[in-house]
């Protein structure tokens, strides 16, 4: 800064603060406006004088709408040259920098959903400038409501393309509102289906939304109830539904703590405490099985042999011929499940009681069991015979079959000791394996395969001595 300067950067750059462009008329002087010099970030303009109304004002910004300054005659300018805020500065497309108000033509963004340069209703563009008709979210005149959301399932059917008309739900509208009704055919009147207050009617042979069953009628004991649900001991299936009964007999067993275990691989001998649970009293039959199978459910069991499956006269007899993943889906069927090793000994062992057989320690013989004893296979029959055809051999809760007639599948994988076994009455599904454990012995089967702590394991396959019981 030498004498007579008031200031010198060196940039010879007469745009900044400090002008000292010699060569364009720089005299290192501070900038200021009205010197002739815009300075950049400070001034848009500069025509060597402070007076406004030349196009550069006295604070050197150029004058107009748009330029982000409230010149003389303006309410506003926010320089973004949009005329959808509050401010109209798109003086190219008819802004004047005035505020935004309803009827001045230009649409103000998510506060106006209309501007037809007016506030007269009834022209499609209401008084508040916004736009008349169902679903706009406004209750318009003649509306008891609009939730704008044009969705005609809810309080306010306000889909007016597709028929909302911006008139409060109600049973016979012809609109199904969610979680309200279950129907609605646009009356109300019952027996065609959708009832006097809009909810799904049984009986009407349709398997509807929260309905097991619909057998076309509302009557209660053919296996479909008058609300439409399965009976208990019955099968439904179809449309209209064809009902079949299962008989089945589900036995409690009270649960408790017992010595699981015996010789060879039936060791060690280990404490086992068993919930409270379920147990057919039978084997399952040929007969209950085969309703599985006529709904599709279940898979028809192997035939020939031994196999009873599509034999006459073996209804009645349990189904054998079945692999373990075939029992595991009819007892889910049912809505049980296979019982765990330790359930089906402590089941048959009578709750845990310290004995050899279901019945007791008499040496198991055809008095107690569908078994070979001597008289050949089967007591004689070389086949099964009819559940609990045997009860002298039932266990103290009436289970039938437990000891012989044919091996039944449980849940658990095979393992070759109890070492490691669960305590607590569940299944041993870890780690899991290729074989699983078979139970009970079968018509083929000795005295000491019928013990009741007897186990053997098979590949998941169908032989004809595998049958099952399911629990729950």
């Amino acid at each position: 800064v030498d004498p007579g300067e008031a200031c010198d950067d060196g940039n010879q750059d007469n745009r900044d603060s400090c002008l000292d462009d010699v060569a364009h008329g720089g005299t290192c002087q501070q900038a200021v406006c009205g010197d002739g010099f815009v300075w950049i970030g400070r001034e848009t303009c500069d025509d060597g004088n402070t007076v406004s109304g030349d196009g550069c004002s006295a604070t050197c910004q150029i004058e107009g709408c748009g330029n982000g300054v409230v010149d003389p005659g303006e309410a506003c300018d926010d320089g973004n040259q949009d005329n959808r805020d509050s401010c109209l500065d798109d003086v190219a497309h008819g802004g004047s920098c005035e505020q935004a108000v309803c009827g001045d033509g230009f649409v103000w963004l998510a506060h106006e959903g209309c501007d037809d340069g007016n506030t007269v209703s009834g022209d499609g563009c209401s008084a508040t400038c916004q736009i008349e008709g169902c679903g706009n979210g406004q209750i318009d005149a003649g509306e008891s409501c609009d939730d704008g959301n044009q969705d005609n399932q809810d309080s306010c059917p306000d889909d007016a393309a597709h028929g909302g008309i911006c008139q409060s739900a109600t049973c016979g509208d012809g609109f199904v509102w969610v979680n309200h009704e279950g129907c609605d055919d646009g009356n109300t009147n019952p027996g065609d289906g959708c009832s006097a207050t809009c909810q799904i009617e049984c009986g009407n042979g349709i398997l509807d939304p929260g309905e097991g069953c619909d057998d076309q009628n509302t009557a209660d004991g053919d296996g479909c109830s008058s609300s439409c649900s399965v009976e208990p001991g019955w099968a439904c299936f179809d449309e209209p539904s064809t009902c079949m009964q299962l008989a089945l007999n589900w036995t409690q067993i009270t649960g408790g703590t017992f010595q699981m275990g015996g010789d060879n691989d039936e060791t060690p001998v280990h404490s086992v405490t068993v919930p409270h649970f379920q147990m057919l009293k039978t084997e399952v039959t040929v007969a209950q099985y085969a309703v599985c199978v006529t709904t599709g459910a279940c898979t028809a069991p192997g035939t020939g042999g031994a196999c009873n499956w599509n034999d006459i006269g073996y209804e009645n007899h349990p189904v054998n011929c079945v692999s373990w993943d075939q029992a595991v889906r009819f007892c889910d069927w049912v809505h049980g499940r296979l019982p765990s090793e330790a359930e089906w000994e402590y089941a048959a062992r009578s709750q845990g009681k310290d004995i050899v057989y279901p019945w007791g320690d008499d040496t198991a013989t055809c008095s107690y069991a569908v078994m070979s004893d001597g008289n050949g296979d089967g007591c004689g029959t070389d086949r099964t015979m009819v559940v609990c055809s045997k009860t002298a051999g039932n266990t103290a809760q009436e289970l039938c079959d437990m000891a012989g007639n044919v091996w039944e599948w449980v849940q658990d994988w095979a393992h070759d000791s109890y070492n490691g076994a669960p305590n607590d009455g569940s299944a041993w599904e870890n780690p899991a394996g290729t074989l699983r454990v078979r139970r009970g012995g079968s018509f083929v089967s000795g005295s000491y395969r019928t013990r009741a702590r007897f186990r053997r394991y098979n590949m998941i396959e169908d032989p004809a001595e595998r049958g099952f019981r399911c629990a729950k």
